[in-house]
């Protein structure tokens, strides 16, 4: 049965897990402790819940490979115009915010789909202001993307029932969800959000952390089927992959002097492109456009991993404890893959987001360097490893 999401209302019931339920839902996952995904964005509400959660899923992105979502940074304070458009355009708003939907002429038609609640098909048709389905939301999601030029994204939803191993090997894996929940514990799902991070410490309370669209702060909820009584119960979850990075044509996880070298070799291909050859746009060709993406991505790989026991952002104070207990939790643990400090994944995605300082032709240099067989140089002028 799908469900919709209404507009958030401030308000917090306390779960109260079931055990019966909870067990059938979790399965027999293997526990972990604590994972949390660094550099998921926190936004607020703006024209739907579904498409604001989904929202902070791509933008997450923007800053992870996929850095032609959203027209500047992925910050909410000081790029908030652009994260909004992602979110909901102009177009959107004017034929859609209105209910019923604005009436259409053949003088004035609907504009062309453009942004997540589009394409989510948020407030559309008999659906309220900011209502939207959970069976739309991952290929909302994915239609974005290729909407942006990114034509290999793939998504899948699910009940909750068994839910709980995909959802966290999506966080282990450097992926958040978007999950369908309960806020108001009526029993009944009726808001999305971006889940980035579970705690499973305790087998038989799993939590999961997330950004609820109300504020900017995360929030520990715990991890169980919807019921009556209980707030923030999960009935469904969209999980998603963008697919591999621009820049990666051999496949092979992460783009370096191979996939450049591919690149080079395929320019001026005017049609019948292939991935592997360098179209990485979808368009059919190799061109500059493709060689900007590359440059873009240059030095980084496939999410997978990418951990921290400090969660962005003061945590409700309920919730501090927990936060600073996983935190230490988490640092016992040995992490996935070795850590690339400012040189390699977050360190590129940091220096993106402080503006673009390096220009394209300075990465064009430093692969041209790499190619003469010199290590090529990071966005921050240290060796990428």
């Amino acid at each position: 049965m799908e469900r919709r999401c209404r507009r958030p209302r401030l308000g917090f019931a306390r779960p109260v897990l079931v055990a019966a339920a909870l067990l059938a839902a979790i399965g027999g996952r293997a526990w972990a402790d604590v994972r949390i995904i660094d550099g998921v964005p926190g936004y607020l509400w703006y024209h739907g819940c579904g498409p604001t959660a989904g929202g902070m899923i791509a933008g997450y992105w923007d800053a992870h490979g996929f850095g032609g979502l959203i027209s500047g940074t992925n910050d909410w304070l000081t790029n908030q115009v652009a994260v909004k458009e992602m979110v909901a355009s102009p177009g959107h708003i004017r034929d859609y915010a209105p209910t019923p939907d604005r009436t259409a002429t053949p003088a004035d038609p609907y504009h062309a789909d453009d942004c997540l609640a589009d394409f989510m098909e948020c407030s559309k048709g008999r659906l309220a202001h900011g209502d939207s389905l959970d069976t739309k939301q991952g290929g909302g999601l994915v239609k974005y993307f290729q909407f942006r030029g990114y034509p290999d994204a793939t998504a899948y939803w699910r009940f909750v029932w068994g839910l709980w191993g995909d959802f966290t090997a999506s966080i282990e894996a450097g992926r958040p969800v978007e999950l369908f929940v309960d806020r108001d514990a009526d029993g009944q799902a009726d808001h999305f959000v971006a889940a980035f991070g579970y705690d499973d410490d305790d087998p038989t309370a799993p939590k999961y952390l997330c950004y609820n669209t109300d504020d900017r702060e995360p929030h520990w909820y715990g991890f169980a089927p919807v019921a009556p009584g209980l707030g923030w119960g999960v009935y469904t979850g969209t999980l998603f992959d963008p697919g591999p990075l621009a820049g990666d044509a051999d496949g092979d996880g992460d783009v370096d002097v191979r996939d450049y070298l591919t690149v080079k070799a395929g320019l001026g291909l005017a049609a019948g492109a292939r991935w592997s050859e360098g179209d990485f746009d979808a368009d059919g060709d190799v061109d500059e456009q493709d060689l900007d993406r590359l440059a873009e991505n240059f030095g980084l790989d496939v999410p997978g991993g990418v951990f921290s026991g400090a969660v962005p952002l003061a945590p409700e104070p309920a919730g501090a404890a927990i936060l600073a207990g996983g935190a230490c939790l988490l640092l016992r643990r040995r992490r996935r893959r070795a850590a690339r400090g400012s040189e390699g994944f977050v360190g590129l995605a940091r220096a993106r987001d402080e503006g673009h300082q390096v220009h394209h032709l300075a990465r064009r240099d430093a692969l041209d360097v790499a190619e003469a067989g010199q290590p090529p140089s990071g966005l921050d002028g240290r060796a990428v490893p």
